[in-house]
């Protein structure tokens, strides 16, 4: 019977003390504000920032404003074990061995290390926390570009190979294949159907 962001706020936010994490404009132009950029140029009325706030609806899908800083908080209140262990806690599987999904985390055992991980990207934003969870790390990226996630990924990369002496997410055998493979019609579920020639 409350509003997303009366529960997130009363639930989250505030018992964590994310004080600079919000889910309104009113509330995130009174601080310091990324502008978002996108091909090297700053981007107006687009994405998120038209008019500076998703709508009511979607806040629950990507309408959450907040900092590295609130984020490593929650991260670190993940890692403390005091949220119940179901958070965290394989569900299902996506497609490989050790490659799993959590409740809105994704998990991946990488030589026995269990990374659980989830990114965000919107027009002019790029967000993603890392934890490697048997060793307490947790790592947040946010970049004001549409074009961060190379930069996420690479930083991710690079920490929890420096902390466990693994590569994560080896990059995949590229295998000949001829792009006339892959034309035909595609069902892209509310977006219709897409035809690639």
């Amino acid at each position: 019977g409350r509003a997303y962001p009366d529960l997130l706020s009363e639930e989250i936010l505030r018992p964590l003390e994310m004080s600079r994490s919000f889910t309104t404009a009113d509330e995130a132009i009174t601080h310091r504000v990324a502008v978002p950029h996108a091909n090297n140029r700053v981007l107006r009325d687009a994405g998120w920032q038209r008019h500076w706030q998703l709508p009511g609806w979607d806040v629950p899908g990507g309408g959450i404003v907040s900092t590295a800083y609130d984020m490593i908080g929650y991260g670190r209140h993940l890692l403390s074990a005091r949220e119940p262990g179901v958070l965290l806690r394989p569900q299902f599987c996506r497609g490989r061995t050790g490659h799993d999904f959590a409740l809105v985390w994704y998990l991946d055992d990488v030589g026995g290390q269990r990374i659980a991980w989830h990114d965000g990207l919107t027009t002019g934003y790029c967000a993603r926390m890392t934890m490697v969870l048997d060793e307490g790390l947790c790592m947040v990226v946010l970049t004001n570009s549409a074009e961060g996630e190379s930069l996420h990924r690479a930083v991710d990369r690079a920490v929890v190979r420096a902390v466990t002496g693994l590569d994560p997410w080896p990059e995949p055998t590229r295998l000949p294949m001829n792009p006339r493979d892959f034309e035909g019609d595609y069902d892209a579920g509310i977006y219709g159907t897409i035809r690639v020639t």
